[in-house]
């Protein structure tokens, strides 16, 4: 796929270190409630989710704009 594997790496810990770490501060932090936590602020959960989405959509929708395209 043309990626180094470096910029693979980076992308790959980028990506999960954040994920793993909220994981493990919820876990810490609510214990056993965590699930609780999770249900009564589903829909915050979801909202924050789809802009993230949307920001990501739009930066590499950006970004590819400025690549040019090879046969």
């Amino acid at each position: 796929m043309e990626v180094s594997p470096a910029t693979f790496a980076a992308v790959l810990l980028a990506a999960r270190i954040p994920r793993y770490f909220i994981i493990a501060w919820l876990g810490t932090r609510l214990g056993p409630q965590t699930l609780p936590f999770l249900k009564a602020h589903i829909g915050a959960l979801v909202l924050i989710a789809v802009v993230l989405c949307v920001l990501l959509f739009a930066i590499v929708h950006v970004a590819g704009r400025d690549r040019s395209v090879e046969p």
